[in-house]
């Protein structure tokens, strides 16, 4: 049986990022995007954070903190 990993990406929600979670997704994986808007049509779950606000990430470190996290994609130019 194949184990399900949770991964992260950053600017996960558009072009490049939104084509690796839709493939990992497809391969029964769990995704996490991290983006400044929520998105439609987004294959997992939208973490909201704007990565120039130092604010915003240590509430994304918090929100994070208690959940296993297997792989970190950053896509975020």
């Amino acid at each position: 049986a194949e184990t399900t990993r949770t991964f992260v990406i950053t600017g996960g929600t558009k072009g490049i990022g939104m084509a690796a979670a839709r493939a990992l997704v497809a391969r029964r994986q769990t995704v996490i995007a991290v983006a400044r808007n929520d998105a439609d049509h987004f294959p997992g779950e939208v973490v909201r954070c704007d990565l120039a606000a130092p604010d915003s990430i240590h509430k994304l470190a918090a929100e994070l903190s208690s959940r296993r996290v297997d792989g970190l994609i950053n896509n975020v130019a």
